[in-house]
Parts: C-alpha cells; sequence; structure tokens
C-alpha cells in the first residue's frame, strides 16, 4: 500500500494568495491541520488539507476577511468528510449518481461542494448570509447579503492526477 502524498509549508505557500505568514496564521488559529505535528518534524498536511489551502489563498485574494476565511476552511473540511463518509458506506467506488440516490435532498449541497473539491471541478460561492455566517455552496444566487464566486478548476489544477 502506498503512503498517502502530503505537502510541506513550502508547498502550500506556491498556491495563490498563500505565502508562510499566511500559513502560520491559519495553523495557529486551526484553518489548517496538518497530519504531522511530531517534535523536530516540519509540519506536512494531507491532500484535503492542502486543497482547504488553495481555495482559502483564493479567497483571501478575493478580499475574503479572517473571519470569513474561519467560517470557510471547516464548511471545506465538512463537505470533504462527509463525501468521503458516504463512500465509505456505499463501499466501492460508487458513481456520482449512485451517491446522489443515497443522500437526503438536504445533503445535496454539501455533497456537491465536497465532489467538486474531490474532483478539483466545478465552481464555489462563498456567500455571507443575514445571520453574518460565511458559508460555501457550489450554487450561485444564494440571496445572500454578500457573495465570491470562483471556478475551482485553476485553483485546484495542480491536484488533478
Amino acid at each position: 500500500m502506498t503512503k498517502p502524498k502530503t505537502f510541506a509549508s513550502g508547498d502550500l505557500a506556491a498556491f495563490r494568495g498563500v505565502d508562510q505568514d499566511a500559513l502560520k496564521f491559519w495553523f495557529r488559529e486551526g484553518l489548517l491541520l496538518p497530519s504531522t505535528t511530531e517534535p523536530g518534524k516540519h509540519r506536512r498536511f494531507s491532500t484535503e488539507e492542502a486543497k482547504i489551502a488553495a481555495v482559502l489563498g483564493e479567497a483571501r485574494v478575493q478580499g475574503l476577511n479572517v473571519h470569513a476565511l474561519r467560517q470557510l476552511a471547516p464548511a471545506l473540511r465538512k463537505a470533504q468528510q462527509f463525501r468521503v463518509a458516504l463512500r465509505a458506506r456505499l463501499g466501492g467506488e460508487p458513481s456520482p449518481d449512485q451517491e446522489l440516490s443515497a443522500i437526503s435532498a438536504a445533503e445535496k449541497d454539501i455533497w456537491k461542494l465536497g465532489h467538486d473539491l474531490d474532483t478539483c471541478t466545478g465552481g464555489l460561492a462563498i456567500f455571507c448570509d443575514d445571520s453574518e455566517q460565511w458559508r460555501g455552496s457550489s450554487a450561485r444566487g444564494s440571496g445572500a447579503r454578500a457573495e465570491v464566486y470562483f471556478n475551482l478548476g485553476p485553483i485546484l489544477e495542480s491536484f488533478r492526477s
């Protein structure tokens, strides 16, 4: 079995909108969760966390503040974890149609966000609702007070196999 690929901080700093200072801050604030934190070892990040860093960097370039990033990072992580758990529950390599047929209508948006992050395709709308909560969605036009939309393809290009 091959060891999962991990990324060093320097790898993440190559993404648009990401630099060493931002990474240190994001790590300290819990926005990024390293897979390696052993004493005397450099922090390493999973592919999933590296994708979150790439999206946070783009969100930062688009003008989102730290408050928004603090809410966006866990939303992205939750979407990734939802899809991993769903695929494990269904077993094997289910098709997107099989995955969609196994979830409720209320879960479709979180599934779509997780799917788009996993496949490095689609778009991401980040919006602020009336309760001042920033959320991620795969659809535009949420009726939100503020919204930023960008295409995940170019942002996550380096993750495509």
